[in-house]
């Protein structure tokens, strides 16, 4: 129940700051294994896709649920256009040794990682849509 709440606030908050375009948008990209899949997106935003988590920082080091994360971005990724870069909010903000090690994560798989905004917490997110 707390990631569909965590998903509410992030779409009133979009839908009030007039960046909502769409909610649950499949994306379908190649796997390493070069299967195509598919994952389903969170929201497509006026600046990209965004992915919504409302999660215990213990999960940042559960591997399962990075492999889900990493699956999740790949699609984000394969969605984005130029000028556009693929959001990733945590409802609840992560410590900054939690942060460290997800961002270390994901340059792993990505390398460089500038396509993509993590926001580390409800209010940083809030903050970015009215600084915009």
């Amino acid at each position: 129940m707390e990631g569909i709440f965590s998903e509410w606030e992030h779409f009133k908050a979009l839908y009030d700051h007039g960046k909502f375009k769409y909610f649950q948008v499949r994306a379908t990209y190649t796997d390493e294994a070069g299967k195509v899949t598919w994952t389903t997106i969170d929201f497509m935003t006026t600046s990209g896709p965004l992915e919504v988590k409302n999660v215990e920082p213990s999960w940042i080091y559960n591997d399962k649920w990075l492999d889900n994360l990493r699956e999740e971005l790949i699609g984000c990724k394969e969605e984005i256009l130029p000028g556009e870069e693929v959001g990733l909010s945590f409802y609840r903000s992560l410590g900054t040794d939690d942060l460290a090690y997800l961002e270390s994560r994901l340059r792993s798989w990505f390398g460089d990682i500038s396509w993509l905004k993590i926001y580390n917490g409800f209010d940083e997110f809030l903050k970015s849509l009215e600084g915009s």
